[in-house]
């Protein structure tokens, strides 16, 4: 089973990140195919259609999305709803 870990918040020293660094550490424990996208790291481009080229960065956060059998995902709310980061990754989820 493949498990994608995802922090939401844009911030570089947020309260989200430790949060899900912690369940990153655990979710790995227990399984090896776990992976972690922090999008305060940045790296992963604004999303501008389908028919674009993006980075190496950008594509395979994408595909690990897309792959995985379970999203752990956290997030800051702001203004009653998650981030624009977070918005932005899941732009590229081909559902």
């Amino acid at each position: 089973m493949k498990i994608i870990v995802i922090s939401g918040s844009p911030r570089k020293q947020a309260v989200t990140q430790t949060m899900m660094k912690f369940v990153f550490d655990y979710a790995k424990s227990k399984n090896a195919e776990t992976k972690f996208i922090n999008l305060s790291d940045g790296g992963v481009e604004c999303y501008k259609g389908y028919d674009m080229t993006y980075s190496a960065t950008t594509t395979q956060a994408a595909k690990d999305i897309m792959d995985a059998d379970v999203w752990l995902v956290g997030t800051p709310i702001y203004n009653s709803f998650f981030s624009a980061a977070l918005k932005n990754l899941f732009e590229y989820v081909n559902y």
